[in-house]
């Protein structure tokens, strides 16, 4: 199949440069929200926040023979530093910003008045066994956001979390009024966030285990376990509706 062919994948990011553009369509996606008040003032177009040396940074890309184009950008946050370590130190020395490298509790903990039972809840996690990171920042371009790409983008960082880097709990902020699409997953709700002030704005706080996530969903991650296994990443194809192992993912492997 040629390079050519247009398609999708959702994949991280492979270089600085990629880093930098997932960053300028978050800063700029959640300006034109209602989630403004969480970004802070970005000479550089972007921002760097202290989370981003814990997280793993996933993309939407819109790819074919003109290179790549991000979409929409996810942020997958763990206890201790992540793989894209390396890339954000070569993109904070371009910028001059020291690395903020150090253990932190989850972004839920430090901007949740209520945090009982997220503490609660986590600690039964540990208890368990159960490795968990937290997903934030979910935005798409002002242009995509009608696009129908949401399922697509949620099952493959998904599929990543789970086959990729082995973690088995998710956990994420969200509108209330979002929060229906979640539970089609399987999540359920920790803290209600219509009595939930999340920095200036109502949030619900929802949790998936491996356990739970429901049938259907599991039929639609199996088709796109091989390639996550493999590579990381994964390609849509919306011609042949078929899935595969992104190119560029491909190139990186030989």
């Amino acid at each position: 199949m040629s390079t050519s062919i247009q398609y999708l994948s959702v994949r991280p990011a492979r270089t600085a440069r990629e880093l930098q553009d997932l960053f300028q369509l978050r800063y700029e996606g959640y300006l034109d929200s209602h989630c403004a008040s969480l970004v802070e003032e970005a000479p550089h177009g972007f921002t760097f926040e202290a989370y981003d040396w814990n997280a793993l940074h996933m993309g939407l890309f819109q790819e074919g023979h003109y290179g790549s184009r991000p979409l929409g950008y996810m942020r997958l946050v763990q206890p201790g530093p992540a793989p894209h370590l390396h890339l954000l130190n070569e993109l904070a020395g371009q910028y001059g910003y020291a690395p903020d490298i150090k253990a932190r509790p989850l972004p839920l903990l430090e901007s949740c008045p209520q945090r009982a039972p997220i503490q609660a809840h986590l600690h039964q996690l540990q208890q368990d066994g159960l490795p968990y990171v937290e997903a934030s920042r979910f935005v798409f371009r002002s242009d995509a956001r009608s696009s129908g790409y949401t399922r697509f983008m949620l099952d493959a960082t998904l599929g990543s979390l789970l086959f990729r880097h082995h973690y088995q709990a998710i956990l994420l902020a969200c509108h209330p009024r979002h929060a229906a699409a979640y539970y089609r997953y399987g999540f359920r709700q920790i803290v209600d966030g219509r009595q939930n002030d999340y920095n200036g704005l109502a949030a619900s706080i929802l949790s998936l285990q491996e356990k739970d996530i429901r049938k259907t969903v599991w039929d639609r991650l199996e088709r796109i376990r091989p390639s996550m296994e493999q590579y990381g990443g994964v390609a849509f194809h919306p011609e042949s509706k078929q899935y595969s192992a992104p190119f560029s993912m491909l190139e990186l492997a030989a």
